[in-house]
């Protein structure tokens, strides 16, 4: 069994301010406690790197846990598991306009930045008629963009601007019916060596931990198709709803499957849930549809 540092639970991080709010928001989680389990002394650790380079810090004992996005895949150390998800945040996207612009009352010609295919092909789809600029950037460089006037919007994760205390720049959620996101968008996932499980439990959602499932499930069956694909899970009394949408990169066709059953009714609702997803998917052309130039 894994042992854990001694003194307060040292939770690892990169220096990202993103990075940093998700991991403070588990800190605080812990250092706070629960009904049913009592507070716990937990610190933050700052690490180089991000992702691979802090896992490996963690595999490596110099952290007891980290925290990550549950959009990224599973972990990259055999040694590590994920110990618990959190209960979601907001899975939806958010556009953050000058001048209070909606989507709708953007000007023909506007310029959006986005930070992903995926993000750029749902643009386009809903306004043919604005330039939309995919850049390698975090979200301060984006809002940054608007701010400076490079651009006239940019569209990003309602949960990490939420971490980051900056919903005031939000001008539009928007909606997961019509604008899916991705697999995982808004939730975290806590993860820790194996054999040290018990460390976080308290902080597990079980719900969530179900949507996410599905969610990915859909995403890994997608494969290279999955940049241009957006997901939605929920749970509404018993029932798990899963849809799916793919898109041409340029957003000038899009493909969608929506399947939902009883948890109760099969042992891996998730999996079977997402397997009807993406086989309709599939029979629709999504491979084919994605695969389009832009």
């Amino acid at each position: 069994m894994s042992t854990l540092s001694t003194g307060p639970i040292k939770v690892g991080t990169s220096e990202d301010p993103l990075a940093v709010a998700r991991a403070q928001s588990v800190v605080s989680a812990l250092s706070s406690g629960s009904k049913n389990k009592p507070a716990v002394d937990a610190e933050l650790v700052m690490l180089e790197g991000v992702l691979s380079p802090v896992q490996a810090a963690l595999a490596g004992g110099e952290v007891d846990l980290v925290v990550e996005s549950a959009s990224y895949g599973e972990p990259v150390v055999e040694s590590i598991a994920v110990a618990a998800y959190p209960k979601r945040g907001d899975s939806r996207d958010a556009l953050c306009a000058a001048d209070s612009l909606t989507f709708d009352t953007l000007a023909p010609g506007a310029r959006v930045v986005v930070a992903s295919a995926r993000r750029r092909a749902q643009a386009l789809a809903r306004r043919s008629d604005v330039v939309v600029d995919v850049l390698d950037n975090n979200i301060a460089e984006l809002l940054f963009a608007v701010e400076s006037g490079e651009a006239t919007a940019a569209i990003v994760s309602a949960a990490d601007l939420d971490r980051l205390n900056k919903l005031d720049a939000v001008t539009e959620f928007l909606g997961n019916d019509g604008w899916p996101t991705d697999a995982g968008q808004g939730a975290l996932a806590v993860l820790v060596r194996r054999g040290s499980e018990k460390l976080v439990k308290s902080l597990g959602h079980n719900p969530t931990r179900t949507i996410v499932e599905a969610e990915r499930a859909v995403r890994d069956a997608l494969g290279d198709t999955a940049a241009l694909a957006g997901v939605y899970g929920i749970i509404d009394d018993g029932l798990l709803f899963l849809s799916a949408r793919v898109y041409a990169p340029d957003g000038s066709a899009e493909v969608t499957s929506s399947h939902a059953l009883y948890l109760d009714d099969v042992a891996q609702p998730a999996a079977e849930l997402a397997i009807r997803v993406v086989d309709e998917l599939v029979s629709l052309g999504a491979h084919d549809l994605a695969a389009t130039s832009a």
